[in-house]
C-alpha cells in the first residue's frame, strides 16, 4: 500500500468497519465516551496532518465537513495511512461523518485532505470541525465469535452455489463464482498449520470487519466468499484455510487481509483474492513483529492501484513480522508485488518458494516493482526458490525489482544473462527470474477458493 516515498514515519495501519451515517450536525451522543480528539484549529492546510493520543479504546471515529467555497471537493481521512473516508462535500453545511474504528489506546498520525474545487478565488475548499474519537455506547460490524463454532480445527466453508449476504450498505462482490476443488495430485506445501490448543471458531461476516483476538489463545477463522476487507487483530496461533475475499467498490477498506500484532503462527493456505471490481487493496498487509506468518497456495488477481490513491502491493509487511513464509503464490497487479521494507517493525528470515507475479498494464502505470527486497542496503535474511517476475511493457528484469541493476544503489543486482537477477552482497540466497514458469501459473483459479482442499505438507 505505501510507496517509497510514503513508508517513512507511518505508525501502525489499523482498519475500520461499515460506514455508519452521514448526518447534519455537531455533538456525539450522550453515550459516546471521548478517548481522543483533533481540534479544528490543528488542521492548517489543505494537507492537514496531525497526531493524536487515544486515552482509551476507540470504537468510532466522527468528522464534520462542509464546502468553504467552490462548487465541490473530494475529503480524504486517513488514520496510520488507513483510508477511511472518501467523500464528495458539496455542502455548505456542517455534515458530520461516523465511521466504526477500532483500535486500542496509543498514539495515531490524522491525515484530512481535499482533493479538486480549489483555484485563484478558493484556495481552501474544505472547511473542517475537530476529529474525534469516541468508544461508544455500542458497536457496530463485528463478527461473531464463538467458542461453539465447530470442532476444534474444523474450517467449514459455505457452500460454492451460496449467495454471500451483503452487509446493509455494500454491493454484492463482482462475481459469485467459486473455483473449482482442490486437485489431490498438486503438490505438497512446505508448512503445516501450528497445532492449536483449544481454538476458537470466528465465521466472518460479511462487509469491512476488524476481528479483535485475545492474544494467548488460537482462533480458526472460517472466511468464505466473503466481501470486504478483514483485519485480524491480536491471536496467538491462527489458521485460514480456504475462503475468497472481494472487496466491492462501496468497501472503505485498503486491506484485502490485515494481520496485526498476533503473537504464535498466522497460517494462512488457498485463499483467492479477488480484485475484479476494480477497489485498490494491499491483498496481505503485515504488522505483526512477534509472529510467523505463513501465506500458501495463494492466488492474488486483478490487484489495482497507483502513486496518487493506494499503494497497493501484493505482500507488505511494513509494521514487521518475525519470519515470513510463502510457497506458491500467484499474483497480478498494476503497481507492486512482494514489498519487504520495514517501517515499525523489522522484518525477520524471509522465505519465499514458487512465486510468480506479474504487471498487467492496467491504469495509471506509475507502478511496476514487483519484488523489494531491502531498505537501503540492509535486507532480511532472503531466501528465493523459483521466483518469478514478468514487468510491465518496456520494463527489464533489472528494473522490474529492487535493488535493480545499474548504479542506483550500493548493493545493485546482478544479472545473469538477461533471465536471471542476484544479489551477492545482500544476505539473499537464489535468484529472481523473468517470465512465467515453465509449466504455467504456480496458483491457478482451481487451486483456491471457498471449496478449497489441501494438498498437504511436507
Amino acid at each position: 500500500m505505501l510507496s517509497t516515498s510514503t513508508h517513512h514515519g507511518a505508525a501502525a495501519t489499523l482498519a475500520l468497519s461499515v460506514l455508519l451515517s452521514l448526518v447534519v450536525c455537531g455533538s456525539a451522543k450522550a453515550a459516546d465516551k471521548l478517548v481522543g480528539a483533533v481540534p479544528a484549529a490543528g488542521f492548517t492546510t489543505d494537507r492537514h496532518v496531525a497526531t493524536v493520543k487515544l486515552r482509551g479504546a476507540s470504537e468510532v471515529l466522527s468528522v464534520r465537513l462542509r464546502l468553504r467555497c467552490g462548487v465541490g471537493t473530494t475529503a480524504r481521512l486517513t488514520v496510520d495511512r488507513q483510508m477511511l473516508i472518501r467523500r464528495t462535500i458539496r455542502s455548505r453545511r456542517f455534515k458530520e461523518v461516523r465511521v466504526v474504528f477500532t483500535a486500542p489506546a496509543g498514539r495515531y498520525r490524522v491525515a484530512l485532505t481535499s482533493r479538486g474545487g480549489s483555484g485563484p478565488r478558493c484556495r481552501r475548499p474544505l472547511g473542517n470541525g475537530a476529529v474525534r474519537f469516541l468508544a461508544a455506547s455500542r458497536t457496530t460490524g463485528s463478527a461473531p465469535v464463538s467458542d461453539q463454532g465447530g470442532a476444534p480445527g474444523s474450517n467449514t466453508v459455505p457452500d460454492s452455489t451460496e449467495t454471500p449476504t451483503v452487509a446493509s450498505g455494500e454491493t454484492t462482490p463482482p462475481s459469485t463464482t467459486t473455483p473449482s476443488p482442490a486437485i489431490p495430485t498438486r503438490p505438497r506445501l512446505a508448512w503445516a498449520p501450528p497445532v492449536l490448543s483449544a481454538p476458537t471458531t470466528v465465521n466472518v461476516a460479511q462487509g469491512d470487519q476488524t476481528l479483535s483476538l485475545d492474544t494467548t489463545k488460537d482462533y480458526v477463522i472460517n472466511v468464505g466468499n466473503h466481501a470486504g476487507g478483514l483485519v485480524l487483530y491480536g491471536g496467538r496461533n491462527v489458521k485460514i484455510v480456504g475462503g475468497r475475499i472481494a472487496l466491492p467498490s462501496s468497501s472503505h477498506s485498503a486491506v484485502g487481509l490485515g494481520i496485526r500484532n498476533a503473537t504464535g503462527v498466522v497460517h494462512v493456505e488457498g485463499v483467492w483474492f479477488d480484485g475484479a471490481s476494480g477497489h485498490e487493496f494491499d491483498a496481505v498487509q503485515i504488522i505483526a513483529p512477534r509472529a510467523t506468518v505463513q501465506l500458501e497456495n495463494i492466488r492474488a488477481i486483478g490487484l489495482r492501484g497507483s502513486y496518487n490513491t493506494n499503494h497497493t502491493d501484493v505482500i507488505q509487511p511494513w509494521g514487521g513480522v518475525a519470519k515470513l513464509r510463502v510457497d506458491r503464490l500467484t499474483a497480478t497487479t498494476n503497481y507492486q508485488g512482494i514489498f519487504n521494507q520495514p517501517d515499525q517493525g523489522a522484518i525477520g528470515p524471509v522465505d519465499l518458494r514458487h512465486v510468480d507475479m506479474a504487471y498487467d498494464n492496467v491504469g495509471a502505470k506509475t507502478g511496476g516493482y514487483l519484488l523489494w527486497l531491502t531498505n537501503g542496503c540492509a535486507a532480511a535474511t532472503t531466501t528465493l526458490s523459483e521466483v518469478y517476475v514478468k514487468g510491465r511493457s518496456g520494463s527489464t528484469l533489472g528494473s522490474t525489482v529492487w535493488p535493480p541493476t545499474g548504479q542506483a544503489t550500493n548493493c545493485p543486482g546482478i544479472l545473469s544473462g538477461t533471465t536471471a537477477i542476484s544479489w551477492p552482497s545482500l544476505p539473499i540466497t537464489g535468484s529472481a527470474r523473468w517470465g512465467t514458469p515453465p509449466g504455467g501459473s504456480f496458483v491457478t483459479a482451481a487451486d483456491v477458493g471457498v471449496t478449497y482442499r489441501s494438498p498437504g505438507y511436507g
